[in-house]
This record gives C-alpha cells, structure tokens and sequence, in this order.
C-alpha cells in the first residue's frame, strides 16, 4: 500500500513538473491544478502514515 502510493505522488509530480516545462510557466492554471492534486496526494499519505 505505501508503494503504490509513493508511485502515485512521483507519477503526479512528474505530469506536474513535465506540464510545467510545457507550458513554460509554473503558474499556469493546468500546473496549479496538478500542484493542488499532488498536494492532496501527499497529505492522504501523510495521514495515513500518522493512524499507523
């Protein structure tokens, strides 16, 4: 389970960051998007670590 949420933050930050390079711009409302999507990502993770 933490693996394949660790995969799941690497594969968001990835489209993240190669979405940024894109747009050439990493306030660009698609990247925020990603950015915020990410940041839930972590925080479930983050969560889920501390009820352990």
């Amino acid at each position: 389970m933490y693996m394949e949420r660790m995969k799941a933050i690497e594969k968001a930050r990835s489209k993240m960051i190669a979405k940024a390079l894109e747009k050439g711009d990493f306030t660009d409302k698609e990247v925020i998007q990603l950015s915020q999507e990410l940041d839930s990502l972590i925080l479930e993770a983050q969560q889920k670590n501390d009820s352990h």
